[in-house]
């Protein structure tokens, strides 16, 4: 079964966008319940074109996440190379899964990614003092199916 070539363009919109909608400012718990848009970009375009969007892409998208957050160096690009390589391990079962039960891998992926990313900060800078940055990955649960069924739409058009 031969599959389509991904929209690059649309890949590189989609990414400026998540990039975008990460460094909206917002306070307090907002800012921890706000969904991780660049874990879910690149989830859905590893998920969807394995081949083209692997651990390296990821790992640059996640390198430039820490360049334009300011962010130690190579956190992100960690933390989104080991999302993919986690998606890659299991992509079979994840492609014929309901988005439904997708949202809850998204939120099992998301959190290993935030507490990840929490732990290296935790030895570099100051140790997160509770858990309610893991409101991300519940938010990021939850706006999967919407995210997934737009960017399908748009690449199918």
């Amino acid at each position: 079964m031969a599959r389509e070539e991904p929209h690059y363009l649309l890949f590189f919109a989609s990414c400026f966008l998540a990039f975008c909608l990460s460094i909206v400012p917002l306070s307090g718990l907002a800012a921890n319940a706000r969904p991780e848009f660049v874990c879910l970009v690149m989830f859905y375009w590893t998920l969807k074109h394995p081949q083209q969007f692997g651990i390296f892409v990821s790992w640059i998208v996640g390198l430039l996440w820490d360049v334009l957050m300011g962010s130690t160096l190579g956190v992100h690009g960690l933390a989104l190379a080991l999302q993919a390589y986690l998606i890659l391990s299991m992509i079979q079962r994840l492609q014929m899964y309901p988005l439904l039960q997708q949202s809850f891998v998204v939120f099992i992926v998301v959190g290993i990614v935030l507490m990840l990313y929490r732990w290296i900060e935790g030895f570099l800078a100051q140790p997160a003092r509770d858990m309610a940055y893991m409101l991300g990955a519940v938010s990021s649960a939850i706006v999967w199916p919407f995210l997934s069924v737009s960017l399908r739409r748009l690449e199918n058009a």
